[in-house]
């Protein structure tokens, strides 16, 4: 099956072509510009303990397996994966 060429739908305006069984989508500007504001400002509503540092900040958040994911997805938007 690696050499057969399949295609996933993530949403109904992306379609991901990919030969393994991962998903890849790319959102277009707007739609990567949307989903980081919402990540955000969900993100923010969680701070537990925010604290400036010399070269940034620092938080800290629920440990809790639906705010990892959420984490995730923050992280993958700002490094533009998505």
């Amino acid at each position: 099956m690696d050499s057969e060429k399949t295609t996933k739908t993530c949403s109904s305006t992306c379609k991901a072509e990919n030969r393994s069984n991962e998903l890849a989508c790319k959102l277009t500007k707007l739609e990567l510009q949307e989903r980081k504001e919402t990540v955000h400002r969900s993100l923010k509503t969680r701070v537990v303990e925010k604290k400036e540092l010399e070269n940034g900040y620092a938080y800290r958040f629920p440990g809790t397996d639906e705010l990892l994911r959420e984490l995730t997805e923050f992280i993958k938007t700002e490094r533009g994966m998505l």
